[in-house]
């Protein structure tokens, strides 16, 4: 038995979200899902995000089932989303295709947090990937450090979440812009009735006498130096939260977490 999902445009943000981890019927334990992608024009690191947390729920979903993906026709597109979704069981079909992205563009492919070790253990991958990309201690410092904590917070906050949350990381053009990608399963954000409300308090709030983990991502930037733009999209709630200021809106539903970082150069 076959289930079909087919993918096109832009595999990038919000828009990506929506295409991936909408709810979906389960069907029998040994269905395949065919992913086509052949009409997908871009894809970023919520992108790659996205398509393994569905990928990984399919699996779990399925215990004899597989997936498989059909790339993008664009040669660029394909490489970069193979980067970009790094290795896969043999339960997952996806050929290599002939075209590779540019030497370290991809920092971190898309990669399960099952605990906080994991966390960590990414961590000193992604810095080692930083250096060897001649990225500068500085802001390898930053992204690392980044990285680690949204990560540990997702595991920590979304233990009800029936999937792994799941991280990416990746340089975007010639700018050099450094991008951050956590996206989790967890319900606690997104299911709420007014999840806005939650996310405009996060910039200011105080937990225990401590400021939360966003919070400290924004301080550490301030400290560091760079420039960090954080989102956030949880159910219909979505924050943007820049160096001047900071936002929420209403936006079309996606369950789950997903917090982005946007470091420039």
């Amino acid at each position: 038995m076959s289930a079909w999902l087919s993918l096109t445009g832009a595999l990038t943000g919000e828009r990506a979200l929506e295409q991936l981890l909408q709810p979906t019927p389960v069907e029998a334990a040994d269905t395949e899902l065919c992913m086509n992608m052949l009409a997908a024009e871009s894809v970023d690191v919520v992108g790659a995000a996205a398509a393994r947390m569905r990928i990984q729920r399919h699996l779990r979903e399925h215990p004899q089932g597989s997936v498989t993906i059909w790339p993008p026709r664009r040669a660029g597109v394909a490489a970069r989303l193979f980067a970009l979704l790094g290795e896969f069981s043999e339960r997952v079909h996806f050929e290599a295709p002939d075209t590779e992205v540019p030497a370290h563009s991809v920092l971190l492919p898309a990669t399960a947090i099952v605990d906080s070790d994991r966390a960590r253990l990414i961590a000193e991958v992604l810095l080692d990937q930083c250096e060897e990309g001649r990225i500068s201690e500085r802001r390898a410092a930053y992204i690392t450090v980044a990285a680690m904590e949204i990560a540990d917070n997702a595991v920590t906050h979304a233990g009800d979440a029936p999937d792994p949350p799941v991280v990416a990381v990746a340089s975007v053009g010639r700018e050099r812009i450094v991008e951050i990608a956590v996206t989790d399963a967890g319900a606690a954000i997104s299911e709420l009735k007014d999840p806005n409300s939650f996310l405009a308090a996060i910039p200011g709030r105080v937990l225990d006498g401590h400021r939360g983990f966003l919070s400290t991502v924004m301080i550490k930037a301030r400290e560091a130096r760079v420039d960090a733009i954080v989102r956030v999209v949880a159910g219909t709630g979505r924050l943007l939260w820049t160096p001047e200021q900071h936002r929420t809106e209403r936006g079309n539903y996606v369950p789950g977490t997903t917090v982005v970082v946007r470091i420039a150069a």
